[in-house]
């Protein structure tokens, strides 16, 4: 992604997702919300499986499958 100068956003930058999560206070999910993958974790994923959710950021996925899975 880039900034409206066309200049690259500095995700690598600490300061740069202090920042975003200090202004930006919803939540974030990248690819879809759990609604939309709910039936694929269902069917593909045991209940008693044990799941390391890595760099969820501020997402809900990590909620919703811990809570519904």
């Amino acid at each position: 992604m880039t900034k409206e100068n066309g200049e690259p956003q500095a995700y690598g930058v600490e300061t740069y997702w202090d920042n975003r999560y200090s202004q930006d206070t919803s939540t974030f999910d990248w690819y879809q919300r759990y609604a939309g993958v709910a039936p694929l974790i269902n069917m593909y994923i045991p209940k008693s499986s044990k799941i390391l959710m890595v760099g969820c950021g501020n997402a809900c996925m990590s909620l919703h499958i811990c809570l519904l899975l």
